[in-house]
């Protein structure tokens, strides 16, 4: 079973090996000024643009401490796959990655949401 956003997601017996529970690895440490330095820079290096670029990865980086131990490791690859594509990585990147595919898991009745008790 795998906890998020104070769900229980559960795998169905469709695809439960596909999508196990427990990454393996580590969170990747990203640079975030790096990242939000290249993007305020396409937006004329607007201090406010560079500021909520600054505030949206802090809060990625703090959802993603929570939830990444627990995410598929499947999930976990094709994240990392999607990081490595060319886009300049971001812990925005990183999470709107793990939502959508969670999200499509879920969708295709390959996750089953159990209310926490």
């Amino acid at each position: 079973m795998l906890i998020a956003s104070g769900c229980v997601l559960g795998t169905s017996a469709i695809n439960a090996q596909a999508i196990e529970a427990g990454s393996p690895s580590p969170l990747l440490a990203i640079d975030s000024v790096s990242y939000c330095d290249k993007v305020t820079a396409l937006l004329g290096d607007n201090p406010i643009f560079k500021q909520g670029c600054m505030d949206n990865e802090a809060n990625a980086k703090r959802d993603l401490d929570r939830v990444w131990s627990a995410a598929p490791a499947k999930i976990e690859q094709e994240c990392l796959k999607f990081m490595a594509a060319g886009a300049p990585p971001s812990y925005q990147g990183l999470s709107g990655c793990l939502a959508m595919a969670v999200g499509n898991y879920w969708m295709r009745g390959d996750l089953v949401i159990v209310p926490k008790s």
